[in-house]
């Protein structure tokens, strides 16, 4: 740091504890770049609401879904708090059970208001008995403002993937759970 941030006995201490690590074949610079990206990953992820994160998890996977991988009302099992995607829309050609949070179901209770009348959750826009578009949710995101290299769906997964392993949780778990989408 800078004067009279880092006072000179600070620095001269800094500077005998990067001599340390370098000693010990630590690389300090790495190790400080390292803890600033831990910093910032920390921060994207408190930053991030249920429905964003839902939203670019949609707009990465919804491409390499047919219409059959769409979720439809009737798997939606509000009463036991599940979604039951059927052995034949997944991959393994097994049913796939997925518990839902009361904030999802809230979530769900209000699009259920707004698309009940269709078959899928997230009907299209031209027609409420086709699935939304694989592009739809990547087109809102561009109208945000977020360019491609900026925000992917698909970064969500990743780093959602990375805190929840970094924090203990089952990794065939965290591995298994978005196959609904075939991959």
């Amino acid at each position: 740091g800078s004067y009279p941030e880092v006072s000179l006995a600070d620095a001269r201490k800094l500077k005998i504890d990067f001599k340390r690590e370098l000693a010990v074949g630590s690389n300090p610079l790495e190790r400080k770049r390292q803890e600033k990206e831990k910093a910032a990953l920390k921060e994207a992820i408190q930053a991030m609401t249920f429905a964003r994160a839902a939203e670019e998890w949609f707009a990465q996977q919804a491409p390499a879904w047919s219409a059959s991988h769409r979720a439809e009302w009737g798997e939606i099992d509000a009463g036991a708090s599940l979604w039951r995607i059927p052995a034949e829309k997944m991959k393994r050609r097994r049913e796939h059970v997925v518990p839902l949070s009361r904030q999802v179901l809230s979530v769900l209770e209000n699009v259920k208001g707004i698309t009940g009348a269709s078959r899928y959750v997230f009907p299209s826009i031209n027609s409420k008995s086709k699935p939304i578009s694989g592009s739809t949710v990547r087109v809102a995101l561009r109208s945000m403002g977020y360019e491609n290299d900026q925000m992917t769906a698909h970064g969500f997964r990743t780093l959602a993937s990375t805190n929840l392993n970094e924090q203990g949780w089952n990794s065939g778990l965290i591995r298994d759970e978005p196959c609904a989408c075939g991959g």
